[in-house]
């Protein structure tokens, strides 16, 4: 599926959470900030009593299965077609499941 289709979904069944406080669970979906890759929460990030991220298990990704660690704190580039960039933090938002 489009992950800008599978936003709109979420976002029809009041389960889209982006930047509300949402602390995600296991098995929740993580998508990035470009909207073309998701990944499934394996586990949180736990440091000093705080959630400061998550860890994932993502396919699609040079033809194999990883673990992958997504800070809050971490930030993209994203770079547009004019040779524009912007910075972004890393995760846009997680769908509830």
């Amino acid at each position: 599926a489009w992950v800008p289709n599978l936003i709109e979904w979420a976002q029809g069944k009041n389960v889209w959470h982006q930047g509300d406080g949402y602390q995600p669970k296991v098995g929740d979906v993580v998508v990035e900030v470009d909207d073309d890759h998701v990944e499934l929460v394996e586990d949180l990030i736990i440091e000093n009593d705080q959630v400061v991220g998550v860890i994932t298990i993502g396919g699609n990704t040079g033809d194999h299965v990883r673990r992958s660690e997504r800070r809050y704190d971490e930030i993209v580039t994203v770079k547009y077609e004019d040779g524009s960039t912007a910075q972004f933090p890393r995760i846009k938002g997680f769908i509830q499941v």
